[in-house]
């Protein structure tokens, strides 16, 4: 597990809290304080991916929608597989197609993507090269909610046209 440094700090502030339950130094009171004023503004950020260049960076594009999401033996316990059913298929050759997403028990950090089942949309999916046969959601832009379909069917006619 990686530890972020705000994790640390939160894991110290409260060991240190536990020790001096019965008496807390000032000192101490303004640790805590600055601790959990920084630990509010640890969202991850993502820098933007050009639109056109989804389709050339994404081993799969498909409309699909996750119908399940369980344990595979094949991964380690803080990962889970997620199963989609295949509306439409724009690039890329599987048939069945498994999408890594954290655990519920596991540990989160502010950058990973929880997938849920019954989310629908278009989904631009690049190959895992950690375990063979399962694909990444790694950006937020990689999933577009079926409310985009306009903008997706004119992103795709752009790039099978040749004309970015």
């Amino acid at each position: 597990m990686r530890w972020e440094w705000w994790q640390v700090l939160h894991e110290y502030a409260f060991r240190q809290l536990a020790k001096n339950i019965s008496y807390v130094h000032p000192r101490n009171i303004s640790f805590l304080l600055i601790v959990f004023l920084f630990s509010l503004h640890t969202d991850a950020s993502w820098a933007p991916i050009e639109e056109s260049t989804l389709f050339v960076q994404s081993d799969l594009i498909i409309q699909a929608e996750i119908t399940e999401i369980g344990v595979d033996p094949r991964l380690p316990e803080n990962l889970l597989a997620a199963l989609v059913k295949i509306e439409a298929k724009f690039k890329g050759e599987d048939k069945q197609i498994y999408i890594l997403t954290p655990a519920i028990t596991a540990a989160r950090v502010s950058d990973q993507i929880v997938l849920q089942e019954g989310q629908s949309g278009f989904w631009f999916l690049t190959k895992s090269n950690l375990y063979p046969g399962f694909y990444l959601l790694n950006h937020p832009q990689r999933f577009w909610p079926l409310s985009q379909s306009d903008k997706f069917l004119q992103l795709k006619e752009l790039h099978l046209s040749g004309k970015q």
